[in-house]
């Protein structure tokens, strides 16, 4: 089965549960996804090797470290990289190799998992085989390494990964810009800054702080401003059908990802100050401009609080509380701008629904609106027409064929507007000459 990642771990169970699809249907079993799988080998592993000692001392000690070894499993099995059967063929396999080695160990002297684990980290080639396993292996290791050193930063790690929707995976929290160096200094200032800005359990809307508008701005400046990223202008605010943990897109994933890991260290330590002046030297031709330095944001969050939209995805980033997808508002810099001009041009000849538009309160002339949905309808000369779908600028009649057609290169051209005119003129003669005729 497909693992969708909405199952939790408290959601599973030893005990198989039963489902009816329909009142009439008779119950068959819940599958399983395959995190669970996953996690269900690990758990099972250690309940039938292990030797349970049986004074109540040694119990007590061992199911400590049951608990311990439990909350690793589940840690290393969820992410969002373990989709396919090979991959997570390798997670058992691991699961397995980690069990077999401190069982051995044990049976020699007791060590506990996290000494264990801490041990590893003195192995460069235990995170040399699978990059996304290994990651996640190492960050485990050390965590584990921390909490023998200070055992009450236990409590503090096992609170960061209930957090929101981190489900265990914590190490952009302790890692450096370049999400590869630990320094354990840097925890407390990421994780405040993290549950003021990504705390999706807060679910009232007078409650939610996910309007800092520098902090999502410190964000998109920095993972622009890395030339290794690829970053295209043509942005995207929609809500979507995934689940926040199920997409290489979401915030999980850019968290953990190290090409994105400057902007994540800025973003959690709120280091704007220095470079905000910087942002002024971003052209004047990229969405990136007017969403670092206008008030753009700020009416797109506005527009998304006010429609009561719960998802928000910019530069393929998901902010927060994904819902079912709907219409978005695409921020295509050509495309909006020349609705723009359009809207504008010769005293408003070409009538667009105000349902249509976000005024975005700033004093760029070019854009001071926004204009949402993936078709934008309007009149001309009591004809309707339509601008763009989904996948192009064009503008359509209401039999949905090309009367403009909108490319690239002439989206810019000072003189589209005349041709548009002149084009849909040419389109409502030819229909008018028509229906005369007939």
């Amino acid at each position: 089965t497909k693992n969708t990642d909405e199952e939790k771990q408290d959601d599973f169970s030893f005990i198989p549960k039963y489902k009816k699809q329909t009142e009439n249907d008779e119950q068959k079993v819940v599958r399983i996804t395959q995190r669970q799988r996953m996690a269900f080998f690990g758990i099972i592993k250690f309940l039938i090797n292990f030797d349970f000692p049986d004074n109540d001392i040694e119990q007590e000690y061992w199911k400590i470290e049951f608990k311990r070894w439990t909350r690793f499993v589940w840690n290393l099995v969820d992410d969002v990289g373990f989709r396919n059967e090979e991959q997570v063929i390798n997670v058992i396999k691991k699961i397995n190799n980690i069990f077999n080695e401190w069982n051995e160990r044990n049976k020699e002297k007791k060590i506990s998992i996290y000494e264990y684990l801490k041990d590893q980290l003195k192995d460069k080639s235990n995170f040399e085989d699978d990059k996304i396993l290994d990651e996640r292996f190492k960050e485990e290791c050390e965590k584990a390494e921390k909490i023998c050193k200070d055992k009450d930063w236990e409590n503090k790690i096992i609170e960061a990964e209930k957090f929101s929707f981190f489900h265990g995976t914590i190490r952009f929290l302790f890692h450096d810009e370049k999400g590869s160096e630990v320094n354990w200094n840097l925890f407390d200032i990421k994780y405040e800054q993290a549950k003021e800005n990504l705390n999706i359990n807060d679910t009232s809307h007078k409650n939610r702080k996910i309007y800092n508008f520098d902090f999502w701005k410190n964000f998109i400046y920095w993972i622009a401003k890395n030339k290794d990223n690829k970053i295209s202008d043509n942005f995207t605010f929609v809500r979507d059908l995934s689940n926040v943990n199920s997409t290489k897109f979401s915030w999980k994933n850019y968290l953990v990802e190290k090409k994105w890991s400057l902007g994540v260290h800025k973003m959690l330590m709120n280091q704007l100050d220095d470079e905000i002046d910087k942002r002024l030297n971003i052209s004047e031709d990229t969405i990136l401009y007017y969403l670092c330095n206008t008030d753009l944001l700020k009416s797109l969050f506005s527009f998304i609080e006010k429609e009561n939209y719960e998802n928000h995805r910019f530069i393929d980033n998901y902010l927060l509380y994904p819902k079912n997808c709907t219409y978005g508002i695409n921020l295509d810099i050509d495309r909006q701008k020349l609705l723009n001009k359009l809207y504008k041009y010769e005293d408003n000849i070409f009538k667009f629904s105000n349902k249509d538009i976000l005024e975005t309160n700033t004093n760029d002339e070019k854009i001071k609106y926004f204009f949402y949905g993936w078709s934008i309808y309007f009149e001309y000369k009591e004809t309707q027409f339509k601008f763009g779908n989904k996948y192009d600028n064009n503008i359509y009649c209401n039999e949905d064929k090309v009367v403009v057609k909108i490319t690239d290169e002439n989206i810019k051209n000072n003189d589209i507007l005349k041709e548009i005119k002149e084009k849909l003129d040419e389109y409502i003669r030819t229909k008018n000459y028509t229906n005369e005729k007939i």
